[in-house]
């Protein structure tokens, strides 16, 4: 795609770096870089990623162009505050958000918040309604993604349920590039959404 037909595009990833991601932070990772290639084809060059850490808080937060390095080395461990680093990353986006044609804010978690002090999870929802024009996007190991993400306020198409392993976890990263495709390319304003076949590649549990 030529750059003038290109989006300048914000993608806010939220990612859960509790102790239960030890084992899996590095393929998981791995799968999110090859996503960021994929997305180069549609993004225009001064597009940012903002990549949110998150544990009992919010760890270093960075921010980075499209074609920035991506070699980070994340260390799993605490509880998972999800509320709190939820509504916290929603606030900063929400600074810049404008510069930007679309704002993706994706989750990636393998569990459900314990830790939260701050925020609840009706502030999170609260939160996702200020920002209808944004596409939230929550991704879920061990649990019902579609009815976590909805407790957040994020429509159950764009929630998908991943298995931590090394196919599946690939599998739901391609999903998530060719979701976003589909949405950037479709005229008529179509969000984030799915397939069948994208939510059985993506979990065994399916």
């Amino acid at each position: 795609m030529e750059e003038n037909n290109k989006s300048k595009i914000l993608y806010s990833i939220l990612i859960d770096i509790s102790g239960s991601m030890y084992q899996h932070i590095d393929y998981l990772w791995d799968a999110y870089i090859k996503f960021n290639d994929e997305q180069k084809k549609n993004s225009k060059n001064d597009s940012q990623i903002i990549i949110t850490p998150f544990n009992t808080k919010i760890r270093n937060r960075m921010v980075k162009s499209i074609d920035g390095d991506l070699n980070i080395n994340f260390i799993p461990m605490d509880c998972t505050a999800l509320y709190n680093s939820y509504v916290e990353t929603i606030q900063y986006v929400s600074e810049i958000h404008q510069q930007f044609d679309k704002v993706y804010f994706i989750v990636i978690t393998d569990g459900v918040d314990n830790s939260s002090e701050t925020f609840k999870i009706n502030d999170c929802k609260t939160y996702t309604n200020q920002y209808p024009n944004w596409e939230f996007i929550y991704f879920g190991a061990n649990q019902n993604a579609v009815e976590v993400g909805n407790e957040l306020g994020i429509p159950e198409e764009s929630c998908l349920t991943f298995s931590q392993d090394i196919e599946h976890t690939n599998n739901a990263f391609m999903s998530l590039s060719s979701a976003i495709d589909r949405s950037i390319s479709s005229d008529s304003g179509v969000g984030i959404h799915f397939s069948q076949e994208e939510r059985f590649s993506s979990s065994q549990m399916l």
